[in-house]
């Protein structure tokens, strides 16, 4: 599944980020030709004020992202 979302403040990145490392599946953060792991507090900062797509697993609960 893919969802899109802006990472505009660290405060959201760090949402994201312990958001994914709560969860038992990869969840990945793409933008262009640039995808980085979720669970990377430094990769999500690199992506600070983009529009990314959130890109997790067909197996994930969609109601655990509807926050972002």
């Amino acid at each position: 599944m893919v969802y899109p979302i802006s990472i505009m403040t660290v405060s959201l990145a760090k949402d994201l980020n312990e958001a994914a490392i709560k969860q038992n599946y990869d969840i990945k953060v793409s933008a262009d030709s640039t995808i980085v792991d979720a669970r990377s507090l430094l990769a999500l900062f690199t992506l600070l004020g983009h529009k990314v797509n959130l890109v997790v697993s067909d197996s994930a609960d969609p109601k655990s992202f509807l926050n972002f």
